[in-house]
């Protein structure tokens, strides 16, 4: 398709976990340009994931720079961000540089100190940003003198984004990643005031929340072109817009890093009974929409670990070939407790496993097990979603990197992988990919 040279475009940063992307898109919704680049976490400690904030951000800008290369800056409207979200960063307001690695969502080095506030009724979880941050300002600012002065700003990924892209000049969140920050009160929509004088985290440090859609800023690289900082959103909400989940009871499931069910549940959050948890879902002109999700702390991440810790693959495309090699898991199973368990379990110090073995066990088998892994932590969050709502889900769309292969993944199709639609139960024609 031939692109107009006045045609006007939308720049999509998404921050992952485990890469950047970013893509050029035009009124159609139909990419025109893509770039990635790889942004693996360092694990320096068992249970301990943290992310180089410079390496980081260096790939940021180079994904940024590269889709933009050679387009006239009019065209470029807006640049909406998606991003990992419960992972915690305190920066120097100054540089915009973090004082500390990145503490990753999956990081579980606060489990015990989110155990000993639950027990004082604190609703805290080692996924949440909240504790993570507390942690980091006891070791670069104990007296909280930096942080009250302004000279260190705390908050998720997308804020310190915003910050860092717009040389200071924005500092928002938005709601949905403020709600996965585990310092957000959902029933008075704004910061937790109380939660956050017990973790000693300044009100002043933490950006203003903002909605979704809010223009917080404009892109201030040098070499780039000043276009608006036109969205903020973590990046399951954004899933869910992009399938078009916009009413109560539509759900749709993400194979990532992690494998994450969401379920539109309306204008006021559900609390979950069978380890699932409330979160904002978006919000638009200053009016929350909720969610309910539960997650699998480790999906995609498991065939990353079997290429490069196990070595049984090249490259994460080769999983499925390698799994249909073998009739079935010849009773091996495989725990993907890299970083403790989540949906209904919730045991940050449980640890992976390869169970079954015997003599006879190949590679195939375990790539087999690997992937049903997947499909049995999808079951367990599928049937905790419909005993919290009341009703069994018909239609459940699938999206992410761990439904598709290399080539599928270059051509923006979905693949296949019965492994993990069979295994949930719901029939392929019902899980509609996106």
């Amino acid at each position: 398709m031939r692109q107009a040279d006045d045609e006007a475009l939308v720049l999509a940063l998404d921050e992952g976990s485990t890469g950047v992307r970013a893509m050029l898109l035009d009124r159609a919704g139909t990419p025109r340009r893509m770039a990635y680049r790889e942004t693996l976490p360092d694990h320096p400690g068992p249970g301990l994931v943290e992310h180089d904030a410079e390496s980081l951000f260096a790939a940021t800008a180079a994904v940024i720079a590269e889709v933009l290369a050679g387009v006239e800056p009019p065209r470029v409207r807006g640049l909406g961000i998606a991003t990992q979200r419960g992972s915690a960063v305190v920066w120097d307001a100054a540089t915009g540089r973090a004082a500390h690695p990145i503490l990753s969502w999956q990081d579980g080095r606060t489990a015990a100190r989110c155990h000993a506030l639950m027990a004082e009724g604190h609703f805290v979880s080692p996924l949440h940003a909240s504790t993570k941050i507390e942690w980091l300002l006891d070791r670069v600012d104990p007296q909280r003198e930096a942080t009250h002065a302004g000279r260190l700003r705390c908050g998720t990924v997308d804020a310190w984004l915003a910050w860092r892209l717009s040389a200071g000049g924005a500092s928002a969140t938005d709601a949905s990643n403020a709600s996965c920050s585990g310092l957000y009160d959902l029933f008075a929509h704004r910061w937790h005031e109380s939660l956050l004088d017990v973790l000693r985290i300044p009100l002043a440090s933490l950006p203003q929340i903002v909605d979704s859609s809010a223009v917080v800023g404009t892109l201030a690289l040098d070499g780039l072109p000043r276009i608006p900082l036109a969205a903020l959103i973590g990046d399951q909400q954004a899933a869910m817009m992009g399938q078009l989940r916009l009413a109560p009871g539509e759900a749709k499931i993400t194979y990532g890093t992690s494998a994450m069910i969401d379920l539109n549940v309306g204008a006021e959050p559900v609390f979950s009974m069978h380890g699932a948890y409330p979160l904002v879902l978006w919000q638009r002109q200053g009016t929350p929409t909720f969610c309910l999700e539960g997650t699998a702390i480790t999906a995609g991440a498991a065939i990353t670990w079997l290429r490069d810790g196990l070595g049984i693959i090249r490259s994460s495309s080769e999983i499925e070939s390698l799994a249909a090699g073998a009739a079935d898991s010849g009773g091996v199973y495989f725990v993907p407790a890299f970083a403790g368990l989540g949906s209904p379990h919730w045991d940050p110090y449980a640890r992976g496993a390869i169970l079954g073995l015997t003599r006879g066990s190949t590679a195939a088998h375990v790539a087999r097990a690997a992937l049903e892994s997947i499909a049995y932590q999808s079951a367990d969050l599928l049937h905790a979603m419909e005993a919290d709502s009341g009703t069994k889900l018909a239609e459940m769309r699938v999206d992410g990197g761990a439904d598709r292969d290399e080539e599928a993944s270059r051509q923006q199709q979905v693949s296949d992988h019965s492994y993990l639609r069979a295994s949930i139960g719901l029939r392929p024609a019902a899980l509609r990919a996106g």
